[in-house]
């Protein structure tokens, strides 16, 4: 599964992670392993179906113009 993370350590600096891991609670280990302590954590699963964002090209375009 795969996790957006947030992490919030001692003095208030906020990183933000992607993490990949079998479960929630092996997804904090790997984080406080990583990271550090934290005073704020936020851990949300994100879905794991495979996203294709196709972007045409200037010959797609192209090919699709009429020729005069």
């Amino acid at each position: 599964m795969i996790f957006r993370v947030t992490h919030v350590d001692q003095h208030h600096h906020r990183t933000k992670a992607h993490v990949t891991a079998s479960n929630v609670s092996d997804c904090i280990r790997q984080v406080e392993n990583a990271m550090g302590d934290h005073i704020g954590l936020s851990v949300i699963r994100l879905r794991t179906r495979p996203v294709l964002h196709l972007r045409p090209t200037e010959a797609h375009f192209e090919k699709r113009r009429p020729h005069a």
